[in-house]
């Protein structure tokens, strides 16, 4: 993208064509003299310094790098300005595949919060406590796109904290077969014993720590011409045929057990993959019920207290 007379100008110019032709690769942006040493890259951020930050303690309003998957509503999330903390409810939405699930998708949740990924070699940990209300709440964190993962905790019937991998199509299953219509599938779950539930307390008594890995699959990357063809002044955009993930989890913070499920990276429909944060209800209900102060004291949710994303080499 480039600015002309004040208008954003997206795509480049083909000869005899008018704007908007996609580009394969595209310079690097012009960063501060302040970062460009790479210190920065394994630098640590709170919700509120840069990941997610306040503008003022009034409005709260995000940085400009997370994006919602909908139009913001005032009832999905509160932030604790003071604590460095946001809350997000568990809220239900809408869903259109009636008679196809016995409960919605993930893929159709308004109310994710996201940002584009920012390299081809990353991890993402976010830290969560979760106040859950009802067996179909799950919060956690996703990377998203057509084809999404995400890794979720729920207190479920028999009221045991719950974590699972949820892997889900859109239009093609993992062997690029067409599908009528989404899917998801668990491809992993476990018991956390060590996470005790007290009746008399309906919050989670320890935080969890989950993190997602990113790596560009160096094998599948030597095929795309696109990429060995970029310069290093360059951004190869097609770089998410060749990426790789990975979710582990945490109860201490320091000693992440990794989950054995590696999974392809697929960009978005029309924008490209997103890693984030989320809390949902996926019971299914036909129209979105607007919560009042009232109603958000019975629905369950999640504060979280940091979203660190760090740069790793490239022999992860």
């Amino acid at each position: 993208m480039e600015w002309s007379d004040g208008w954003p100008i997206i795509g480049q110019y083909q000869q005899g064509d008018t704007v908007g032709e996609p580009v394969e690769t595209w310079r690097m942006p012009v960063v501060p003299q302040s970062i460009e040493s790479g210190d920065h890259l394994s630098s640590r951020h709170s919700l509120y310094d840069e990941q997610i930050e306040l503008i003022d303690g009034i409005d709260g309003a995000f940085g400009l790098q997370w994006q919602w998957e909908a139009n913001i509503q005032a009832d999905w999330y509160a932030t604790d300005y003071e604590h460095q903390e946001i809350r997000l409810y568990a809220c239900s939405f809408p869903s259109h595949l009636e008679n196809v699930t016995d409960k919605a998708l993930l893929y159709e949740a308004p109310q994710l919060l996201l940002q584009k990924l920012p390299s081809t070699h990353f991890t993402a940990t976010t830290c969560l406590h979760i106040y859950p209300q009802s067996v179909t709440e799950r919060f956690g964190i996703t990377l998203f796109g057509r084809t999404y993962t995400y890794l979720a905790i729920e207190k479920n019937a028999e009221q045991q904290y719950r974590l699972s991998l949820i892997r889900g199509y859109t239009y093609q299953d993992e062997d690029g077969q067409e599908l009528e219509h989404p899917v998801e599938q668990e491809v992993w779950h476990t018991i956390l014993d060590d996470l005790e539930v007290i009746s008399s307390q309906p919050y989670m008594p320890n935080p969890i720590y989950m993190r997602v890995s990113v790596w560009l699959d160096n094998e599948s990357a030597h095929h795309l011409s696109p990429i060995s063809e970029a310069r290093e002044d360059q951004i190869p955009v097609s770089i998410l045929h060749a990426a790789q993930s990975q979710f582990s989890y945490s109860l201490d913070g320091t000693n992440f057990i990794d989950i054995p499920y590696v999974a392809s990276v697929h960009p978005g429909h029309w924008v490209g993959a997103k890693v984030g944060i989320f809390a949902v209800d996926l019971n299914r209900v036909s129209e979105r019920i607007e919560l009042t102060d009232q109603d958000q004291g019975t629905i369950g949710y999640a504060e979280y207290s940091s979203f660190v994303v760090e740069q790793q080499s490239q022999s992860i």
